[in-house]
């Protein structure tokens, strides 16, 4: 059986560290989550309102648990791109009068 110290390694070594180097879209905004299987072609650019927020839901939680020292990643880093990520939704989902496009 694998100890907690292999997933933790997985989780920042493997699945962050390919989702923090090719889903935020540091150019226009938001996270970029359109890709095939392979995960070597963005298949859309589309930006899905839901994964917009899930991706910020995720840094920030992502930030507490950097803050707690549970995972060796950046805490200030993951919790500015879920405010970007968020800022990005309230800029782009939201019509003028509060109702969501």
């Amino acid at each position: 059986m694998r100890d907690a110290r292999f997933y933790r390694e997985h989780l920042e070594n493997d699945v962050l560290a390919w989702w923090l180097a090719h889903g935020p879209d540091r150019e226009r905004g938001g996270v970029r989550t359109c890709f095939a299987n392979s995960g070597d072609a963005l298949v859309s650019t589309d930006k899905y309102t839901w994964s917009q927020g899930r991706w910020a839901w995720l840094l920030a939680r992502l930030s507490r648990a950097a803050r707690r020292g549970l995972i060796s990643l950046d805490a200030g880093d993951l919790l500015a791109q879920a405010v970007a990520t968020g800022e990005f939704v309230a800029a782009h989902a939201l019509l003028g009068d509060g109702i969501h496009s």
